[in-house]
């Protein structure tokens, strides 16, 4: 009759401490490499959806001009905010929580339009800040005036 060892027989039962232990160091590791590169990622596909929306509220700010001659009124007086679509004044433009809202700030020869993060939204604390853009299609961030973050952030 063959009996096993009792190394084999130790063997047989499972993980040892040691090793369950370099295995959670393991995951552990690769977690905090993982997860800031996946909320950079998130992060920079928001920001593109508030440069979406922005860019097609100031298209919207163009029509409306070339059919009103005015950025800031209708010809029977009306807001542009008033009549602008609901979907154009926030990102996402379909979120019950939006994460960036719209400011029109405008003229009758001219407009400045951001798109912010909201108040105490994930995206509040976003290094990039509001996307700004001017009638005359200038784009620059509310964060800093430096050109290498406004690129990288309009990117």
């Amino acid at each position: 009759m063959h009996h096993p060892s009792r190394s084999r027989r130790r063997a047989a039962h499972g993980f040892t401490l040691i090793e369950l232990m370099i295995t959670v160091a393991i995951v552990a590791i690769l977690a905090s490499i993982a997860y800031p590169s996946y909320t950079s990622h998130i992060a920079r596909g928001r920001r593109a959806d508030a440069r979406v929306q922005l860019l097609q509220a100031a298209q919207y700010m163009q029509r409306f001009y070339a059919a009103n001659d005015s950025y800031t009124t209708t010809r029977s007086s009306v807001d542009v905010t008033t009549v602008m679509p609901a979907n154009l004044k926030q990102s996402p433009s379909d979120a019950t929580s939006p994460l960036y809202s719209l400011t029109v700030n405008a003229s009758v020869t001219s407009y400045t339009l951001t798109m912010a993060p909201v108040s105490g939204g994930t995206m509040a604390t976003d290094e990039c800040g509001g996307f700004i853009i001017t009638a005359t299609g200038a784009k620059t961030i509310s964060t800093t005036a430096d050109t290498a973050t406004r690129d990288k952030c309009w990117k």
